[in-house]
Formats: structure tokens, sequence, C-alpha cells
């Protein structure tokens, strides 16, 4: 497998792509068939419906995050082409806030040399002058009380660019303090908070394309993971 990411223009959206070893037709069915899509992402979704307008909900079987729901509205069904839903991004919570924007996650499948398929995964709609109610803002959601020095003034949380590039630079340091153990510096991000990072940990192993292998997350796709 190859993982690459995508630079994009917009700053509400988070692309990937990933080169599967398997034939469009095998990668669309474990996208659209609810126990395969479940299989692949770490959830249990028996007895779902895999069609537009339905409502997807079932637990995460991720060890660690048994305790969070995935509920999604499937949005677009085009066979072996896109596959599309709309959900919460933030699962920390059950249910999930109301309030809050659903984003739209959409899978874009392409045939590839050798019998192989691209899939691209994009994560669009992002608010990206979201507020928390601690005062962390943006898409970084960085905490301007708890980092005074990191600008000259408070509105530039709200520009996105900038945004990225401060609460980037603060998780870097946060990393580099802590021997590069992304776990301690997700927790030291986010104050201690074990909410933020599991769900940075869902969030990358959707954007990794994960496949299961026994019990235990893998982070490559090899030839023989799809039949």
């Amino acid at each position: 497998m190859t993982t690459t990411t995508i630079p994009t223009t917009s700053s509400d959206r988070i692309e990937e792509q990933v080169l599967l070893r398997a034939p469009r037709a095998r990668v669309w069915r474990a996208l659209t068939n609810a126990d395969e899509l479940g299989a692949w992402f770490g959830m249990n979704l028996t007895g779902a419906t895999i069609a537009p307008g339905a409502h997807v909900v079932g637990p995460f079987t991720v060890p660690g995050h048994e305790h969070l729901t995935f509920d999604a509205m499937i949005e677009d069904v085009i066979p072996e082409r896109r596959f599309a839903w709309r959900w919460h991004p933030n699962v920390t919570q059950q249910p999930p806030e109301s309030a809050e924007p659903r984003t739209l996650v959409t899978f874009l499948l392409e045939d590839a040399p050798d019998g192989c398929t691209l899939l691209r995964v994009v994560e669009s709609g992002f608010d990206a002058h979201a507020v928390s109610t601690l005062g962390a803002r943006g898409l970084m959601q960085v905490l301007p009380a708890a980092h005074p020095r990191a600008f000259s003034n408070v509105k530039e949380l709200d520009d996105p660019a900038v945004n990225v590039r401060i609460g980037s630079s603060i998780l870097r340091d946060y990393l580099d303090a802590s021997g590069g153990d992304i776990d301690a510096a997700l927790w030291r991000y986010s104050g201690g908070g074990k909410g933020y990072a599991r769900r940075v940990a869902l969030h990358m192993r959707r954007f990794n394309a994960v496949l299961r292998t026994g019990a235990q997350p893998v982070e490559k796709v090899s030839s023989g993971t799809l039949h």
C-alpha cells in the first residue's frame, strides 16, 4: 500500500489517498457492505442498510473506544465510484451534540495499474471558527489562555491558516518534549483530557485506511488483505 497526503487549498477539509492492491469492485464491496465496512474501520454495523438516505448507527469495536458510537447519514452511493456519509466528527460524547454541524466523508475510487485501486478519502465541512466551552478556538482548538505568546491578538486564531500553523507548532513542541509519544503529546495538548486523544486516534484510523488483522489494527494494507 502507498499512502500519500494530498495538499489542499481549502482549510476546512482533510484529504488523503491510498493505493490498495485489490480491484475496484472488491474495494467497493468492502466499503458498502455493512459487515465488511464495520470490520474494516472497527465498528459493529450488523443489520445496517447502506443506501442513500439511510441512518447508520453502531458502536465502535476498537479497544478503548467501545463506549463511542458511529452515527452517520448515507449521502451518496454511486457504484464503484463514490460513497459518502455525513456524521458528527466529535464522537467523544454520547449522543453527539445536535448543534454540531455534520462533516461530509467521501470515498472516491479509481482504477490503478496492475489491478490496484486508488482510494481517495476526503472529509470536509469542519467549522473553522468553532469555540469550545473552555474557549479553545478554531480548527486546532488552540486555548488562548494556555498559549498567550503564540499570537499578538486572539482574533488571529479565527484565521484557519494561522490557527493550524500555531496549533501544529504547539503539538510539535509537545511531541518533541514527550520523546515522540503521540498519546502523551495529545494528552498535554488537550489539557489532560482523554477525549481529544481518542478523537484523533479515530481520525488516524480512518484516514490511514486501516484494515484489521485479528484483534489488532495494522497501518499497511498487504496484497492479501482483500479477497
